[in-house]
């Protein structure tokens, strides 16, 4: 019996590590959207992710995915500076993409330049080349994502290793 709670206990200290794998990512605060192109104030059916931060790799949006190339467009009315230097943007491929195009916020997941990886809520936009019909900032929605299960197993573990440890003196 007590070599099965030891094995338990360390079962499920090694399983809350396995949950907390997003715990290695940094909250994301910069400036990130998934836009719509708007042309002579029509909405077209080109959407971006354009974020705020020079060369990421490895973007993960739930439900979306992206063309490997598209067509060069201005983001300056989002990011409020001259040019695309600076930001990263994908073009969301359409046909292959599940996630609903007209929600509020998205979850997004992305590796920076730097090897860091970085998560966090972000809003939607549209934008047209080069003014904002709306003068806002794009519906920015910046949040960090609480990570309760991760505590949660980390405290049993805990918990677990200090029953033992009182059990055996």
């Amino acid at each position: 019996m007590y070599r099965s709670r030891i094995v338990l206990t360390g079962f499920l200290f090694l399983l809350s590590f396995a949950f907390a794998s997003s715990v290695y990512a940094i909250p994301f605060t910069g400036d990130a959207w998934i836009a719509q192109h708007i042309e002579d104030g029509v909405a077209t059916d080109e959407y971006y992710l354009v974020v705020n931060e020079p060369n990421i790799t490895n973007v993960k949006v739930h439900g979306f995915s992206f063309l490997s190339s598209g067509v060069e467009r201005d983001f300056s009315e989002l990011t409020g500076q001259a040019g695309n230097e600076g930001i990263s943007w994908l073009q969301v491929d359409n046909a292959n993409s599940s996630a609903g195009l007209a929600l509020s916020s998205f979850n997004l997941f992305f590796q920076a330049d730097s090897g860091t990886w970085y998560q966090g809520v972000i809003g939607s936009a549209t934008f047209n080349n080069p003014v904002n019909d709306d003068g806002g900032d794009g519906g920015n929605d910046v949040a960090s994502v609480p990570e309760p299960t991760t505590l949660l197993l980390l405290g049993a573990g805990l918990l677990g290793l200090a029953t033992v440890r009182k059990r055996i003196k």
